[in-house]
């Protein structure tokens, strides 16, 4: 379907000449109030450059060479991302987390207390995306993707726990624009370990587990999007997410994301 490009000044239209895309982008024309028409650019095809606080639950159970973990915590921190989202074009994104939070922590060996007490602990997250981007008639956007990423979480003091996991993953974002101002969308992928290590140490007993043989996971995340600005090129997301983080240890992650972002 074409769309029109009209070239503007402040006194109205100098000419017009038809054409699919500006850009990269479609092309909308609006009315003033005086008569004016303005020349906007849909955002739901441009790049997004985002930023904002995440919140999330996480409990885990792991084995580490005998010794039972288990960990409720929740967490706090700053999630920073970029999407290339240039229509029937290539998609690539990058995503970083970085948490602090506080987790109820017990271990045991044998039936044997070990450890158990309130810890600080942080989490580092990221993870680079490749895909294609299609767009439908309906303003229905897919984006299928694979990428690679990892996680990283450490306890900061009394006891050491941490774990590390490398992962391959593949995907798909799709988003729907309901009206000009508000986009819902579905976020699924799954994830598969190139490299596992659990370890934790307290006084004289330590355990360490390299082992990503049967370490799956997924997420699954609705993002829900409010744009604003003169040319809607600012917007707000609200995304709760699930995410089974690895199969062996039953680690189960609940949050939500609030980012803010620009289109350009």
């Amino acid at each position: 379907m074409k769309q029109t490009m009209m070239i503007l000044t402040m006194s109205g239209i100098l000419g017009t000449c038809a054409l699919n895309a500006y850009n990269g982008h479609t092309v909308v024309i609006k009315d003033t109030s005086d008569g004016t028409k303005i020349l906007m650019l849909e955002t739901s095809k441009r790049d997004r450059l985002y930023w904002g606080p995440d919140i999330f639950w996480s409990d885990e159970s792991p084995n580490i060479k005998g010794i039972n973990v288990k960990g409720d915590s929740i967490y706090y921190g700053l999630r920073a991302g970029y999407d290339f989202l240039r229509p029937n074009s290539m998609y690539a994104g990058i995503d970083a987390l970085y948490a602090v939070g506080r987790t109820n922590l017990k271990a045991e060996m044998a039936e044997k207390e070990l450890y158990k007490d309130k810890i600080t602990g942080t989490v580092g997250r990221g993870e680079l995306r490749l895909g294609y981007n299609f767009v439908g008639e309906d303003k229905i956007y897919f984006s299928p993707f694979i990428g690679v990423g990892g996680y990283h979480s450490r306890s900061v003091k009394a006891i050491h726990f941490v774990q590390n996991w490398l992962y391959l993953t593949m995907g798909m974002k799709v988003d729907y624009e309901i009206t000009p101002k508000v986009n819902a969308g579905l976020n699924i992928k799954g994830m598969r370990a190139l490299y596992l290590e659990q370890s934790i140490e307290k006084n004289s007993v330590s355990a360490e587990r390299h082992d990503n043989s049967n370490a799956l996971g997924y997420e699954v995340s609705i993002p829900l999007t409010m744009r604003f600005g003169k040319t809607n090129n600012w917007d707000f997301r609200l995304e709760p997410y699930y995410i089974k983080l690895n199969s062996q240890s039953d680690a189960n992650v609940a949050g939500a994301q609030f980012t803010f972002s620009n289109r350009f």
